[in-house]
């Protein structure tokens, strides 16, 4: 797969003629299933889990814990077993955004914390080894491809180091063995872009390092 890094900090390109016409091509991404697809609540679904553990008095707190439990009782790692996946269809995700008139289209396939929605051996917290158990960006990647549009994979990583409430112990967020779901980027996932060759403004972002410098996509 040939790859180039789209990121906030790339701009301008150095090549016009790509800027022009990545710029001019109509393209989407979808937030195809992180675990907060089960839940489902909130104004912005995608940041449930962050003001469920930051914000006790939230609509999302009070819905959490009235539906599913205490949050010491019930975390985000637990919705993994319920994320199944069973109606989710790549080729009819690629179907439908082609004929919107996407020219480049693809997922979200990492949100702010460290479950990933691809085949990594980088770490166990990942959608082929759990919950659906199906890689959800390699099924994406070829429907894309079928219906001859440029794949393009976007990893949300700014705000890894705050979303959940790591340093209250009182939480799963807070125990050591979740570390890997639920702590800041961690070496092995900084790694994997490392490895891919696709880290030009990826920066480690241990709490006493500097955050990384926004959103990274990928375009293929």
């Amino acid at each position: 797969m040939r790859t180039g890094l789209i990121n906030q900090s790339d701009y301008p390109f150095e090549n016009t003629a790509r800027r022009s016409g990545f710029e001019k091509a109509s393209s989407e991404y979808t937030h195809t299933g992180e675990c907060t697809s089960v839940p489902a609540f909130g104004p912005n679904g995608t940041w449930y889990s962050h003001h469920v553990y930051m914000d006790p008095n939230s609509q999302e707190r009070i819905h959490h814990e009235t539906t599913y439990g205490p949050l010491e009782m019930f975390g985000y790692k637990d919705f993994i077993l319920m994320f199944t996946g069973e109606q989710f269809d790549a080729d009819e995700w690629a179907e439908l955004s082609r004929k919107a008139g996407a020219r480049f289209a693809g997922p979200v396939a990492w949100h702010h914390e460290g479950f990933s929605l691809w085949d990594t051996n980088y770490s166990p917290w990942n959608a082929a080894r759990m919950g659906p158990k199906r890689d959800a960006v390699g099924e994406l990647s070829k429907a894309i491809k079928t219906h001859d549009m440029k794949l393009v994979v976007a990893l949300h990583h700014m705000k890894n180091w705050y979303f959940f409430s790591t340093w209250n112990k009182r939480y799963d967020c807070g125990e050591p063995r979740y570390s890997g779901l639920y702590a800041t980027c961690t070496e092995s996932s900084m790694l994997f872009l490392v490895r891919c060759g696709r880290a030009r403004s990826a920066r480690c972002c241990h709490a006493s390092t500097r955050v990384p410098s926004g959103r990274a996509f990928w375009a293929a």
